[in-house]
C-alpha cells in the first residue's frame, strides 16, 4: 500500500503528464500563424512544376500568306490569288466560337459599308459541319453581305499562323499582309474603320 507521501508524488507526476499532453495537442490544432501559412504556401508553389505557356504565334504582317484552298457557297475552290488587285479582310471563324460570332454583325456591316471602295471580306468558316449547317447558321442571324467560305480541307490550320480564332488579316492590294488581328474587333467604326477606308485610299499601305 502507498504511502502518503508517495500518493502526492504519483498525483503530482500524473497531472505534469496531463498538462504536457494538452499543451502538445493544443499547439497541434492551432491554426497556422499567417507567416507559417505564407511559408508553406511559397514552398507548395516552388515544388510545383512550371506552367507550360505555348509560345505565341509571330505576326504575318509584312508577308503572303502561304496558298491554300477553300471554298464558296457553291463548292469552288478559292484561293487568295483570286483576289489579286483587291484589298482583303480575311476573318477566320468558327460557330462554335462566341466571339467570332459575337463579330460577325460588324463584318456584315463592314462589308456593306466599304464594298464601292473596294473592300472584299472573305470570312473563312472552319467548322467541320456541311456547309449548308454553316450557310444555315448565317441565314438565321441575317448575315447577309458577306460571301460564304469554308475550309473544309483544314488547310488553313496547316499553313497559316494565329493564336485562335477569331483572326483576321487585312491585306493590301500587292496581296502582302498590312496588319494582323487576333481576336475580335470592332470593324465597322472608330479605329478598325478608318484603318481600312485609310488602306482603300492609299493603296497598300494605311
Amino acid at each position: 500500500m502507498l504511502k502518503p507521501r508517495q500518493r502526492v508524488i504519483l498525483m503530482v507526476t500524473a497531472m505534469l503528464i496531463a498538462v504536457g499532453l494538452s499543451y502538445t495537442i493544443l499547439v497541434n490544432i492551432q491554426p497556422p500563424s499567417p507567416e507559417t501559412s505564407k511559408a508553406q504556401e511559397n514552398m507548395e508553389m516552388k515544388s510545383m512544376p512550371a506552367p507550360v505557356v505555348a509560345a505565341p504565334r509571330p505576326s504575318q504582317a509584312g508577308k503572303t500568306l502561304p496558298d491554300a484552298v477553300f471554298y464558296d457557297a457553291e463548292g469552288r475552290a478559292v484561293r487568295l490569288g483570286d483576289f489579286a488587285g483587291e484589298v482583303l479582310l480575311v476573318n477566320l471563324w468558327a460557330t462554335w466560337c462566341p466571339p467570332c460570332v459575337a463579330e460577325l454583325p460588324a463584318l456584315d456591316s463592314l462589308q456593306a459599308k466599304l464594298r464601292d471602295k473596294g473592300l472584299h471580306v472573305v470570312a473563312v468558316s472552319l467548322d467541320r459541319k456541311p456547309l449548308a449547317d454553316v450557310a444555315a447558321f448565317l441565314e438565321e442571324r441575317r448575315v447577309e453581305q458577306m460571301k460564304l467560305y469554308v475550309d473544309t480541307d483544314r488547310q488553313i490550320p496547316l499553313k497559316w499562323q494565329y493564336a485562335g480564332v477569331p483572326a483576321s488579316f487585312l491585306i493590301g492590294r500587292d496581296g502582302v499582309v498590312i496588319e494582323q488581328f487576333d481576336g475580335p474587333r470592332e470593324w465597322d467604326k472608330g479605329e478598325m474603320l478608318a484603318k481600312i477606308e485609310a488602306v482603300l485610299g492609299a493603296g497598300a499601305t494605311p
